[in-house]
């Protein structure tokens, strides 16, 4: 997994969320050229959220499940 840090503009305010994740795997042809290998889903762990370079105290998996589209639009 590769570290990340992402600014998330909500209302005027910038969130700083950080932690880690492995990107997603687009299909691709293996070494024969009739097999395509699958996709694979890349993985988003959040390990901290914070605004003026103070953490928050919230629910990283809820946080997670609203925000994660966002996120991995900026990665």
């Amino acid at each position: 997994m590769k570290p990340y840090s992402v600014g998330l503009d909500i209302g005027g305010l910038t969130l700083e969320v950080s932690g880690n994740y492995t990107p997603p795997r687009e299909a691709c042809k293996s070494g024969h050229p009739d097999t395509w290998e699958p996709e694979e889903p890349g993985e988003l762990d959040i390990t901290a959220v914070a605004l003026d370079g103070k953490a928050l105290k919230c629910d990283l998996a809820a946080f997670k499940a609203a925000w994660e589209e966002q996120i991995w639009e900026r990665l």
